[in-house]
């Protein structure tokens, strides 16, 4: 469960502002406030004394994933030089997760055995597919391309193509993996007999998947 010291946490890591908000009853001024009030929690919008956008919630989780989506979404907000990567999943310099779908990473599509998921604070895409022994590991491979087009890629054979793709992007990345991901990819090979996607022949082309989606080479 979310609470007040991991959202400042969370805040502070992706380069937030820290005159942007308070999380310790402070008003300030033109800043976004967190705090409890009785047996609720708030968020205001603090400008010249006034309390803008009120919201109530009734537990600190609630009102934390609230604070923290609403401070994400706000570019102007951040501190960072552009061009710095996502401080949660990585993109643009990440191309593969191989760990259970981190919260952040918000389900926009689903399909057969695949899923479509959003950054919560950079918007990327991120394709995930479960592998067997019964979808014992997901690997999230960055969609490079729009939300519609990996829709359409997917209906075109309920599926088939977008997990091939994915088997590509972790035959192409895996080994760029954090050690304890590959902890977790060695260990996902060793029980699967070599029905995985490091090991299995993939003739997936990357670079042809422009051309799959109908756009000009």
């Amino acid at each position: 469960m979310l609470d007040i010291r991991e959202l400042g946490s969370i805040l502070e890591s992706v380069g937030v502002r820290r005159d942007a908000y308070s999380l310790d009853g402070s008003l300030g001024d033109e800043r976004l406030v967190l705090l409890r009030d009785g047996h609720h929690w708030v968020t205001f919008y603090s400008e010249r004394g006034l309390r803008t956008d009120p919201r109530s919630f009734a537990n600190e989780h609630e009102a934390c994933e609230y604070f923290g989506r609403v401070l994400l979404a706000d570019r102007t907000s951040r501190a960072l030089p552009l061009g710095t990567p996502c401080a949660l999943c990585g993109s643009p310099t990440r191309e593969l997760w191989a760990i259970k779908r981190p919260r952040f990473l918000d389900v926009v599509k689903t399909g057969n055995w695949c899923k479509l998921a959003r950054c919560c604070d950079c918007e990327a895409l991120w394709c995930e597919v479960a592998y067997e022994p019964y979808g014992a590991l997901a690997y999230l491979a960055r969609w490079h391309f729009s939300e519609a087009e990996w829709a359409a890629l997917h209906g075109r054979d309920d599926g088939k193509t977008v997990g091939d793709w994915n088997g590509a992007m972790v035959r192409a990345y895996w080994s760029t993996l954090p050690a304890d991901e590959l902890s977790e990819v060695a260990a996902h090979r060793k029980r699967s007999y070599g029905r995985n996607p490091v090991d299995e022949p993939n003739a997936f082309d990357l670079g042809e998947l422009e051309k799959s989606l109908g756009r000009p080479g």
